[in-house]
This record gives structure tokens, C-alpha cells and sequence, in this order.
């Protein structure tokens, strides 16, 4: 499990009052765990199934992303969650997570293959 960017091992989790306590092994005290508060929480630990063509986000940060034709458009820094699509950052694009324009994903690979319309690119539209 990931805390604030540190890796913990998790002793456990309850509800409790209308939110989680989650016991790290690594958090000795209770004025550790305060410090710890509205920090974010990766769980690196739990391999969750999920459904087809379905990812976890930071199994898609870092991917190398190429368009169909060969063209190398850099690695996806960060996905954004819209009210409408979730969107893949890379570099300056921000590209809509559909099956539209996303045509092959492999995460083995590590690389996504895009299709882009014209004008997507900031070259293009010049």
C-alpha cells in the first residue's frame, strides 16, 4: 500500500463512523497516524479483478502511446476523471478514454495505440 507516495503495510482496515481506520504496521502512534490524514491511498497489495477492458489508473501512467501510423506521442502523465470520459494526459493533449480513439491497449507492452482526428495535435492545427 502507497501513502502520501511512502510505501506501508497494511495490518488491517474498519468502518468506523461513517469512514475507514486503516492500520498500517509502520504507524506506531496515533500522532503518526494524524499526520496521515487526507493523505492518498494506493493499495499495491490487493489484486482486484476487473471487468474487460477495464484498468486500473496507474497501470495506465507511464504507458508509451503511439498512433496507428508510427507517430511516438509520449507517455501518459496522468488520467483525469470528467464528468463525461475519463481523459488520458500526454504531454499537452488530453485525450478522451474511448474506444474511439484508443484502438489497442497493452499493458504488457506497456504501450497504447491511438487514432486521432485531424487538428488533435497542436502541429496539426497550425
Amino acid at each position: 500500500m502507497v501513502v502520501d507516495g511512502k510505501d506501508y503495510l497494511s495490518a488491517g482496515v474498519k468502518a468506523h463512523k461513517g469512514s475507514f481506520l486503516l492500520h498500517l504496521e509502520e504507524v506506531a502512534n496515533r500522532n503518526d497516524a494524524e499526520k496521515l490524514i487526507g493523505c492518498e491511498i494506493f493499495g499495491t497489495d490487493l489484486p482486484l479483478e476487473l471487468a474487460k477492458d477495464t484498468y486500473h489508473v496507474n497501470d495506465l501512467i507511464g504507458l508509451s502511446v503511439e498512433t496507428v501510423e508510427g507517430k511516438s506521442l509520449g507517455k501518459v502523465t496522468n488520467v483525469l476523471n470528467m464528468p463525461t470520459d475519463d481523459l488520458l494526459e500526454i504531454g499537452s493533449l488530453l485525450l478522451p478514454f474511448r474506444k474511439e480513439f484508443v484502438k489497442k491497449l497493452n499493458l504488457k507492452e506497456s504501450k497504447i495505440t491511438v487514432k486521432l482526428l485531424e487538428g488533435m495535435l497542436e502541429e496539426d492545427a497550425l
